[in-house]
């Protein structure tokens, strides 16, 4: 049971006003995916991402969440164990060169070679499942939102949380997935709405370019 100063803590941070966030994909937009494994091999953040981070979370408006697919246990690469140890120890490593509030990960795939991974789960993208899980968590306004992310899942998962805008990442190692993709459900979210983009700084540009040109104006 909670203590009164606990629950009085509860209720504030549950009626606190909703904030927007910055939602990204993992592989593919925080580091080069290199194929299954990548998380394993990536030493650091990529450049374009740090800025990107730095730019929201300047502002002060935004929450960053990562909300990543990792399969390496599932493919027998790593144990979970030691692949939860990885992810954590990575984003500490990276606190200091972006700040992320909160990093969702779903480790499983129906076809696992890991049996115990191998399962239908409710989080895996095109799932919503972890953006909802965040939402309802941090309070955060998803009609205010943005996502990032390198795959049509990303993409899908974004429009069935009702994130308001969502870009894909446009790259050639993904075009072949991204055409053979199919909506969950085999219905849902075929209507879907996204803006491609061949960088991170297109993003940066269009949230922050106007702001930074009336700056330099007044």
């Amino acid at each position: 049971m909670d203590s009164p100063k606990h629950g009085r803590m509860s209720q504030l941070f549950k009626f606190r006003k909703k904030k927007p966030c910055l939602f990204l994909d993992a592989d593919g937009v925080l580091w080069e995916d290199q194929g299954p494994g990548t998380v394993l091999k990536v030493l650091e953040i990529c450049a374009q991402a740090r800025e990107l981070i730095k730019r929201f979370s300047d502002d002060d408006k935004y929450l960053i969440i990562v909300i990543t697919n990792q399969t390496s246990a599932a493919r027998n690469l790593i144990s979970l164990n030691d692949l939860q140890e990885t992810l954590a120890n990575f984003f500490k490593r990276s606190a200091n060169l972006a700040k992320i509030d909160a990093v969702y990960s779903c480790f499983h795939h129906p076809k696992a070679e890991n049996s115990d991974l191998r399962i239908n789960c409710t989080c895996r993208k095109p799932s919503p499942e972890m953006i909802l899980e965040a939402s309802r968590k941090f309070n955060i306004d998803l009609a205010r939102s943005l996502l990032i992310g390198d795959r049509i899942t990303d993409m899908q998962s974004a429009s069935l949380a009702g994130i308001g805008n969502s870009y894909l990442l446009m790259n050639s190692k993904m075009l072949e997935i991204n055409i053979q993709s199919r909506a969950p459900n085999n219905d849902q979210g075929l209507g879907l709405s996204f803006f491609p983009i061949t960088n991170l700084s297109e993003i940066t540009q269009l949230y922050f370019g106007k702001k930074k040109q009336l700056g330099q104006n007044t």
